[in-house]
């Protein structure tokens, strides 16, 4: 746990801030596209699964039943190398519950060529709800 979200309540925007201070986020477009993508969207948070409001907004890992999220400093790492600019195309195999999907979509934009691939139907189904739910039609 960063000693920033030892300070205040869980949330997005503490997660962020968390992200920001230890250096895991910096580029603009990457602490733009956190801020703008709740990674408790991507849970079901406080629905019996095991998972409470503050472990999602924690640097941390989470599984609930097929769901699964990386540590988003894990996330926020791999969007930096991968300097992603409005256009480009990305391609997300094993894309589980949309969380990087909807990240890399904020900082593409809605004309940029993005695809997802993920082998359980039950995690598509998910994944496509909660794209569809934050605009990203175009993943």
């Amino acid at each position: 746990m960063y000693p920033t979200q030892m300070r205040s309540s869980p949330s997005n925007d503490w997660l962020c801030d968390a992200l920001v201070s230890s250096g895991a986020i910096s580029t603009p477009s990457v602490v733009a596209a956190f801020r703008a993508t709740d990674r408790g969207h991507f849970l079901n948070v406080g629905e019996g699964g095991g998972v409470a409001e503050a472990d999602a907004y924690t640097d941390m890992p989470l599984r609930q039943g097929v769901l699964h999220l990386s540590a988003p400093s894990i996330y926020g790492t791999a969007l930096e190398f991968l300097d992603l600019q409005p256009g480009h195309s990305f391609l997300n195999i094993g894309s589980g519950t949309g969380y990087l999907s909807a990240l890399a979509a904020t900082i593409l934009g809605p004309r940029a060529v993005q695809f997802g691939v993920e082998c359980r139907a039950e995690l598509v189904s998910h994944a496509r709800s909660k794209l569809d739910a934050l605009g990203h039609h175009h993943v």
